[in-house]
C-alpha cells in the first residue's frame, strides 16, 4: 500500500479531525460522569444510609467518662513499674 502525501486534501484532514474531535468529547464525557457518579451521587446515598444505619446499631448512648475511666485503669494495669533499685551487672 503507497501512501501518496500529494491526495492528502483540506477535507481528508478535516474528516479524520471530525473523527478525532468525537471520541476526545466522549472521553471527556464519560470521566466527567464518573467523577459526578463517585464524587456527588455517592456521598448523597451515603448520607441517606447514616440515619438508618444509626437507629439500627445505636440503640444505647455510652457514657464517654466512664469510658475513658475504664480504659485509663487497663493502662495503668498494662504498665510495668519501674525498678528503683540498683541491680549489680552479672557481665562485669
Amino acid at each position: 500500500m503507497k501512501f501518496n502525501i500529494t491526495k492528502i486534501t483540506f477535507r481528508t484532514i478535516s474528516h479524520y479531525l471530525y473523527g478525532l474531535l468525537v471520541i476526545f468529547i466522549i472521553i471527556i464525557l464519560s470521566y466527567l460522569s464518573l467523577f459526578l457518579y463517585k464524587n456527588f451521587y455517592q456521598t448523597i446515598i451515603q448520607t441517606k444510609e447514616i440515619p438508618i444505619l444509626r437507629e439500627k446499631v445505636a440503640k444505647e448512648t455510652v457514657n464517654i467518662n466512664e469510658f475513658n475511666r475504664v480504659i485509663d485503669k487497663l493502662n495503668q494495669k498494662i504498665i510495668l513499674p519501674k525498678i528503683t533499685t540498683n541491680l549489680n551487672d552479672p557481665f562485669d
